[in-house]
């Protein structure tokens, strides 16, 4: 969401609450529900502050009572300080919107895109503001082609900066619709972030892929 053009439609009288859905990402079983992952509700907190929210609204945050866990309630007093979210672990991520992660109603998404040979893929991803020098792993959660050609072939640059090729690849199952997929995990820095809007460019020199989901884990 570009929360600075809606703010500008609605001028600074409208406080700006954006909402999330109870699902973060979609891979690896039950590790994307907001209400189970402090790290998950601390990203999306620190971006949508970082693109200018007055505040956060967490849909179906109960939700997660269905997994026969209970939602992290206790979290959430972590989620109204934009300055005390700095510096903290969180996971930032890009997803198409429902549970089986291929969701192409409302829109727009930025995933899922095909990724052609040799063709890069831009994605522009909300970010808060983060130490310099913490650790950064960007995993692209890809559809199609094998793992050891992509291990050779995908390449990230974070905004300016060139990160390279992958420091590791491994599958990925996508929560409910059971496809095969593949993560494919770079290792970057906070030096290469920026409070706000940034851009993530993926590469692919191997065979056609599909890029799934993307996501930003700050440790």
């Amino acid at each position: 969401m570009d929360l600075g053009a809606f703010r500008r439609l609605v001028g600074d009288g409208i406080a700006l609450y954006p909402g999330v859905e109870f699902w973060g990402y979609c891979v690896d079983g039950l590790q994307g529900v907001m209400g189970l992952d402090e790290t998950l509700l601390r990203g999306f907190a620190a971006a949508q502050y970082a693109g200018g929210a007055d505040g956060i609204y967490l849909f179906n945050f109960f939700v997660a009572q269905e997994t026969g866990r209970e939602p992290l309630f206790a979290a959430l007093g972590q989620l109204g300080d934009p300055d005390g979210l700095r510096g903290k672990a969180k996971t930032y991520c890009l997803m198409a919107g429902s549970i089986d992660g291929l969701y192409t109603g409302d829109g727009p998404y930025q995933v899922p895109r095909l990724a052609p040979l040799g063709r890069p893929q831009a994605f522009d991803i909300l970010i808060g503001a983060e130490p310099a020098g913490q650790q950064v792993d960007v995993e692209v959660v890809v559809e199609g082609n094998d793992a050891g050609v992509l291990e050779e072939k995908a390449r990230i640059h974070i905004n300016e900066y060139s990160v390279g090729r992958a420091a590791s690849i491994r599958p990925a199952v996508l929560a409910a619709a059971g496809k095969d997929l593949q993560t494919i995990e770079f290792h970057a820095s906070t030096d290469m972030l920026r409070p706000g809007s940034n851009r993530i460019v993926f590469r692919n020199d191997g065979g056609p892929l599909t890029v799934v989901q993307l996501l930003v884990r700050v440790r």
